[in-house]
């Protein structure tokens, strides 16, 4: 056991967090030590790893047990879930700041961070108790789609539809897509099939979901209606989908957000940003704090509390892209009209890899599109 032990440590490196006590335990006694890894709907799988287990071999293994053919397409996070509307008193705040005050107060915004391969699981896990910028969270890995791609879907699995449909859901009921009233009634009646599938029609009555209906609806929702109310009028829309079974309404769900006013949000992963360059010193008004959304359409820049979009540019028009420990920088536009931007992130490294899979999910798109051509 030591000598294995020893030649998976000399693999992967020295520890980057001091072990728990439970960990250091499991190792006297020789056995491995559970962790739970949680889906959007607070479902978890628990998983046995050991001090050297790396992120990639969670990854894997949950790719395998779910069956999942996109694998590239999912990530192990540690993450904390924010009460929804959060951000209207957390931007209140940040309105009185100055822009470094703002970069300074990135370190305090809800923890969203996508693991890198080759890190250590218990490094982690231990950083929650040690880290004196986590310890006072309520963090825990979560396991979800990072990216989008309308290709990749046509060959889902069972699960791998319901792991996207889970992360589309996750934003909504945050209010990440500025949704019309009947749009956001007829997502949360395809949720609620999606959820119970079929049933005798006794079972969806009043009721049915009134306790956790901030579950199946955009918070703004809760802010102009009661859960009665609320209920109601999934109820009302529910019966268009009765007869739909579960894998098919996870498909249904996310293709009418394709389709809907908000189509453009659609598959965007957010990153918390303050711009840092562009900036024009005659207008001190100029919106700095933002929300950078990365997706297969390309990248938008969105006001963080009413989800204006601010500026876009697709894929084809993101000439260049890099990041530091503090920033992510890319240039857009055409080579005649070049855009430099800047911004300070805690995520910078997330992002730029985020962005170059899809870049590169397109070019592998693009190459088998033109084989196919060429065999025609």
């Amino acid at each position: 056991f030591a000598l294995q032990s020893l030649d998976r440590t000399m693999e992967v490196g020295q520890r980057r967090i001091q072990p728990m006590d439970l960990e250091i335990q499991r190792i006297e006694e020789r056995q491995p030590i559970s962790v739970k890894v949680y889906f959007l709907d607070g479902t978890f799988r628990t998983l046995l790893v050991t001090s050297q287990t790396r992120a990639q071999q969670v990854i894997a293994s949950l790719s395998m047990a779910l069956r999942l053919n996109h694998g590239e397409s999912f990530g192990l996070f540690e993450m904390e879930e924010p009460r929804p509307g959060w951000e209207k008193r957390v931007y209140a705040k940040r309105d009185l700041m100055d822009r470094q005050a703002k970069i300074d107060d990135l370190q305090h915004m809800p923890y969203d961070r996508e693991l890198e391969t080759n890190e250590r699981i218990m490094d982690v896990y231990s950083s929650w108790t040690r880290s004196s910028k986590k310890k006072q969270r309520r963090i825990r890995f979560v396991f979800k789609c990072k990216l989008h791609s309308k290709a990749q879907e046509n060959s889902y699995t069972r699960n791998g539809w319901k792991i996207a449909f889970l992360t589309v859901v996750w934003h909504v009921i945050h209010g990440m897509y500025p949704l019309e009233e009947a749009d956001a009634c007829n997502l949360g009646a395809l949720q609620l099939q999606a959820q119970h599938g079929p049933q005798e029609s006794s079972f969806y009555v009043p009721g049915v979901i009134q306790d956790v209906i901030e579950r199946y609806v955009p918070y703004t929702m809760l802010e102009q209606y009661n859960a009665s109310q609320c209920e109601a009028k999934i109820l009302s829309k529910h019966g268009m989908f009765k007869h739909v079974d579960k894998q098919d309404a996870y498909r249904k769900y996310i293709e009418y957000l394709r389709k809907s006013n908000a189509s453009v949000y659609f598959g965007c992963a957010y990153f918390r940003c303050v711009r840092v360059s562009r900036l024009k010193k005659q207008n001190t008004n100029e919106q700095i704090d933002l929300l950078l959304g990365i997706s297969e359409n390309g990248v938008i820049f969105v006001h963080p509390t009413t989800l204006a979009i601010i500026e876009r540019y697709k894929m084809e028009e993101i000439l260049t892209y890099g990041f530091r420990s503090n920033a992510f920088l890319f240039v857009a536009g055409t080579l005649m009209t070049q855009r430099k931007y800047q911004f300070a992130t805690m995520l910078g490294k997330q992002m730029n890899d985020l962005l170059r899979a899809h870049i590169d999910l397109r070019v592998q798109q693009a190459e088998v599109q033109g084989f196919s051509v060429q065999q025609q």
